[in-house]
């Protein structure tokens, strides 16, 4: 009778857990349970990167403030690409982001050239006009004049933020009064537009083509044709792909400090001279893994 009573309940027992290893139970979803971030990516990677973009964007640290909002920005998304762009156009908004691309293009190219020294120009440029030994000079004057102008108004343009506004600012600072005398002759022009912006000389055939359409005459560069200095550079920073591999190098170079890859070069290089957004190539620079140090480059 003992027997049969621990058998029936050894039975039972079986059953109980049978019945309970296989009964289903339903997931409930509990509404905005989102789960915390994770903190994959160490902070001393998050840290740098902020100084690094304040750094290159702006040429300076970032301030505590700026610091702290930066910093819990990207880590709040793990360095996510996404905060990473929401990062950088916030950095990209300040108002001293325009003046700082203007400086260093004036540096480079004018020798560090005051404003103040442009406006003595155009003053004195200005004072010969009324004069009577000036009376056969009054259109170069007056073209010299517009010239200088359109290099003062540089700050206030690229602030607009219009497409191939850079572009346009590099323009206007070599076609000037000053980048004039700095590269004399029309060799020395055409040859300094090339080795500044496409980090080598042109050939015989560019040289040629260039060198007859800043002196008034028919040539063709890039597979364009003109017949006037301003042709030429409309053509060399706007018609032709030269110029925007050349800016794609030079922020490279700055960045991460290499030469980009043929690949990298043509894909972005592309897509600037396609939009005009000077912006957006820094920003796909900067947001790279290499430059915010998750991967190094391998050659």
């Amino acid at each position: 009778m003992k027997l049969r009573f621990l058998s029936t309940s050894l039975l039972l027992l079986f059953s109980l857990t049978l019945f309970n290893c296989c009964k289903k139970y339903e997931e409930k979803v509990v509404p905005d349970n989102v789960a915390p971030p994770d903190f994959t990516v160490s902070s001393v990677i998050m840290e740098t990167y902020v100084n690094k973009v304040y750094i290159s964007v702006l040429g300076r640290k970032p301030l505590e403030s700026e610091y702290n909002s930066g910093f819990q920005t990207i880590r709040g998304g793990n360095l996510s690409d996404s905060t990473r762009s929401i990062f950088l156009n916030d950095v990209m908004s300040k108002a001293e982001y325009y003046p700082h691309i203007y400086n260093l293009a004036r540096q480079d190219l004018l020798n560090d050239l005051d404003t103040a020294e442009i406006t003595n120009m155009i003053l004195l440029f200005t004072s010969f006009l009324p004069l009577p030994e000036y009376a056969d000079y009054v259109e170069q004057l007056q073209k010299e004049i517009d010239r200088l102008v359109a290099v003062r108004q540089i700050p206030t343009h690229i602030a607009g933020g219009s497409p191939y506004a850079i572009a346009d600012m590099h323009q206007r600072l070599v076609n000037n009064y000053f980048y004039d005398q700095l590269n004399m002759g029309t060799f020395n022009f055409v040859t300094s537009s090339f080795e500044h912006f496409l980090y080598r000389s042109p050939t015989e055939s560019e040289l040629s083509g260039a060198s007859k359409m800043v002196d008034g005459m028919v040539g063709t560069l890039f597979f364009n044709s003109g017949k006037t200095k301003d042709e030429y550079l409309n053509i060399f920073f706007h018609l032709g792909i030269d110029y925007y591999q050349g800016q794609v190098r030079t922020l490279f170079q700055r960045y991460l400090f290499r030469d980009p890859s043929s690949e990298e070069t043509a894909q972005l290089a592309a897509k600037y001279k396609a939009s005009g957004d000077y912006k957006q190539l820094q920003k796909d620079i900067l947001s790279m893994d290499e430059f915010v140090g998750l991967e190094k480059q391998t050659n």
